[in-house]
């Protein structure tokens, strides 16, 4: 069974991002009640880097995926101000690909790495709607916190919708 377009897509080649250029998204991609941003990655190292983001200053909605120096992924669902983290510690390795897909839907938060489910948190009091903040990927001018990713990503895609998970299985099988 053939996936659904997302709403946004990129990189189905894989592209090395080094210089902290980046690429941005229209402000209807990453709205409503739910959402999927899917990518596979390989980062360059461990570091505190901002991979995809909507994040308004202010305000109780909307999204990001870091990664932390730790080999930690990051889901964050609000603002800069008021958020909640949804955590997955030892997800990533330096110069290792991995599938990584970030699932938001009406209050609960899903982490998946290479296809497995790893973290899940319910009861989320944010949204990933906003229609402030513009979509980045990876870019050193708007990154809210952290250092723009440095590293090789491809197949990046967002959804207006949470996936099932064999949709994210099959995203995730090379």
């Amino acid at each position: 069974e053939a996936l659904t377009d997302p709403i946004w897509r990129a990189l189905d080649d894989p592209l090395a991002l080094r210089d902290g250029t980046g690429a941005y998204f229209d402000r209807s991609v990453g709205l409503g009640e739910a959402v999927t941003i899917a990518f596979r990655m390989q980062p360059d190292r461990r570091a505190d880097q901002v991979v995809l983001e909507r994040m308004p200053r202010e305000g109780a909605s909307g999204w990001s995926v870091r990664l932390t120096r730790a080999g930690g992924l990051v889901f964050h669902i609000g603002s800069v101000a008021d958020h909640t983290d949804l955590v997955a510690s030892e997800a990533y390795a330096a110069a290792t690909a991995t599938h990584v897909a970030c699932v938001f839907d009406r209050g609960t938060a899903r982490l998946y790495l290479d296809g497995r489910e790893v973290a899940v948190r319910h009861g989320i009091p944010h949204r990933t709607e906003d229609r402030t903040a513009i979509g980045t990927l990876v870019d050193k001018h708007r990154a809210s916190s952290g250092q723009p990713y440095a590293g090789v990503l491809q197949g990046v895609r967002v959804h207006n919708r949470a996936l099932a998970d064999k949709e994210i299985t099959a995203l995730a099988t090379p």
